[in-house]
């Protein structure tokens, strides 16, 4: 999973399209939005502080890896909680199917 990330991010870095978005304030996803916050080339904003402060590659993947993650759960949890719902009340389960027909 963590090479998918690496990667994604260097198309990033060396895609020419996203190197002219990074100067641009609207990011196109979370990848470009941490990116442009990691050169502070976005909403006008300036790097301060001093190179240990600043945002890292790593924080880059993580911050990525751990939204994606909290997509993947979220989304695992709606499917249980409808087929849990679908099982429990099967006069819905069977309308749905007539629906699809």
């Amino acid at each position: 999973m963590y090479s998918y990330f690496v990667n994604k991010l260097n198309f990033h870095l060396l895609s020419g399209v996203s190197q002219a978005s990074l100067s641009d304030d609207d990011p196109r996803d979370l990848l470009e939005a941490l990116l442009q916050g990691q050169t502070g080339s976005g909403w006008g904003q300036k790097s301060y502080g001093s190179k240990e402060e600043r945002i890292t590659d790593d924080h880059v993947l993580m911050t990525a890896a751990e939204a994606f993650g909290a997509g993947v759960e979220t989304t695992s949890t709606t499917l249980l909680w409808i087929l849990a719902y679908l099982l429990h009340h099967p006069e819905v389960r069977s309308n749905d199917a007539a629906d699809a027909l």
